[in-house]
């Protein structure tokens, strides 16, 4: 297929795989998609969830009404580090900024640590 599509790059890896090895199982097939590159998409998540993140993830508020969307990543268990800027933001501030919005619109997990899942 060779596009630009997820979609067309995860079936070109799935016919890849399975030529290489016909006898993999569910599991095996998994395992050598998440080895060959393909990562799930974003995750969506609403207020409540923020604080809940280990330290080194990052979110992005999307519907930002700034210039470009803000991106913040959490440098301790308290303190977010907005991009950019240098400067830090507690969770709770993070939360006023969303509201300060015209809606409290959810924020996207860019990433979060593999060790913390």
């Amino acid at each position: 297929m060779s596009s630009n599509e997820p979609r067309d790059q995860l079936a070109d890896q799935l016919l890849a795989v399975m030529y290489e090895a016909d006898t993999l199982v569910r599991v095996d097939l998994a395992d050598a998609i998440i080895a060959a590159g393909w990562r799930p998409p974003p995750r969506v998540i609403e207020g409540a969830e923020l604080a809940a993140l280990p330290v080194s993830s990052v979110v992005e508020h999307t519907e930002c009404s700034e210039e470009g969307p803000c991106i913040w990543t959490r440098v301790t268990s308290d303190w977010w580090c907005l991009a950019g800027t240098g400067r830090n933001y507690s969770t709770s501030d993070i939360e006023a900024h969303r509201y300060m919005q015209a809606i409290a619109s959810p924020l996207t997990v860019l990433h979060e640590p593999e060790d913390a899942r």
